[in-house]
């Protein structure tokens, strides 16, 4: 009999819990909540839900840089983002004219939000203004993917979104890890 204490939740049960996050509407519903009507409430939903899923995935990857489990949990966490994809993917392409391919899809926009943040990590920038500059941009990116770039209320949801995704990730692995 070992003395190691057994976690709380097992990589799966945890990978589990983070996708349901990633997919939770109240949080989306949350942030977009002072978005004013005449905005396109589709795109804006369909946005909303990509950003969180990314948000929440590479929430996993800040959070836990230093832990053991950090790469089975990332795995895993996307292995089952893969099969949602999937699943999503053959209900929609059967109402399409055409494949649709929602890992695609979260592929072109992980590419679209990195991008917007290739220049930020220098020397000169500190932590908490990184952080800052990252939290504006994924907020400029998310209104301009929403067809409003300039629009106040888009940049602040984006913003809002991404920063309760990192939230969220941030208190679900503080209350399960040691």
């Amino acid at each position: 009999m070992s003395d190691k204490p057994q976690p709380l939740h097992t990589i799966q049960e945890m990978a589990e819990s983070l996708v349901n996050l990633s997919l939770s509407r109240e949080v989306a519903a949350f942030a977009v909540r002072d978005v004013p009507m005449q905005a396109d409430h589709t795109v804006l939903e369909y946005e909303s839900r990509i950003l969180q899923i990314l948000g929440v995935g590479w929430a996993i990857s800040y959070f836990m840089a230093d832990r053991p489990e950090k790469q089975p949990l990332t795995e895993a966490y996307w292995n089952r983002m893969f099969d949602f994809s999937k699943n999503l993917s053959s209900v929609v392409s059967a109402a399409l004219p055409e494949n649709f391919d929602y890992m695609h899809v979260l592929k072109q926009r992980m590419d679209t939000y990195l991008s917007e943040f290739s220049d930020l990590e220098t020397p000169s920038h500190s932590t908490s203004s990184l952080q800052n500059d990252i939290l504006t941009r994924v907020g400029l990116t998310f209104a301009r993917l929403c067809g409003g770039p300039d629009d106040v209320h888009l940049i602040l949801a984006g913003n809002r979104l991404f920063h309760l995704s990192l939230e969220g990730v941030k208190h679900y692995l503080t209350s399960v890890l040691d």
